[in-house]
């Protein structure tokens, strides 16, 4: 196992994903307080009402996967593309573009929901990052949504559609599970789960804030129209 207080070299060292609303945001948080970078502060997406205590999610490379997502006519929320073997291929400017972005900002960590449908080009950038996926109970995820009214039964559609995504990449073989009830159930074993996964030593200090941070997500309800 290696300190995560010494000096790491780059690239991308881990990789967090799941379906929006599962807790992608606040296990990111926890990771970053192991030691790693989310890159520049500045480049963060802010908090904000819908999530007070932050994203931990690089907006240059939100930007980048929008792009690749618009490239094959689709997009994460309605028309979630099924990619062919090879696909990554026809994007080696953007892979350079998130490469560069990745190495100026000493990005060690990311979070991006987009790549339940996006992991296979990370993978071929990042062979050795450990990945770790997320998922949470879906009438959780539906009462604590934001943005334009949805039934929930589209709203099941959609996360299947994302599941089915997710499912058909590489990373997701390899891929650590976790749910986030599991931190309400018991924190200590979830945690540790992580930490070996990670292949990593925490600090007692570490260790200790990284167990005093997690926060029940606020629900919200929503009209099912």
């Amino acid at each position: 196992m290696r300190n995560t207080g010494r000096k790491r070299r780059m690239p991308m060292k881990v990789i967090v994903t799941g379906l929006p609303r599962s807790g992608t945001s606040f296990l990111a948080g926890l990771i970053a307080k192991m030691g790693y970078r989310t890159g520049p502060e500045s480049w963060l997406k802010p908090a904000d009402a819908n999530n007070r205590f932050g994203y931990y999610e690089c907006v240059p490379l939100i930007h980048i996967s929008e792009r690749i997502l618009a490239k094959l006519n689709g997009d994460f929320h309605r028309n979630i593309p099924i990619l062919k073997d090879g696909w990554t291929n026809a994007f080696e400017a953007e892979k350079q573009e998130i490469l560069h972005t990745v190495q100026k900002g000493r990005i060690e960590l990311y979070k991006g929901n987009r790549l339940v449908v996006l992991a296979d080009l990370y993978d071929d950038l990042f062979p050795d990052a450990r990945w770790i996926y997320i998922q949470r109970d879906i009438v959780n995820t539906f009462q604590s949504r934001f943005g334009d009214a949805i039934s929930f039964s589209d709203w099941e559609v959609i996360t299947q559609k994302r599941i089915d995504a997710w499912h058909r990449t590489g990373p997701s073989k390899k891929a650590l599970n976790i749910h986030y009830e599991d931190f309400q159930k018991n924190m200590k074993s979830t945690l540790d789960k992580i930490v070996s996964h990670l292949d990593i030593m925490l600090t007692k200090q570490q260790y200790q804030t990284c167990m005093s941070f997690y926060r029940p997500r606020n629900r919200k309800l929503h009209v099912t129209g």
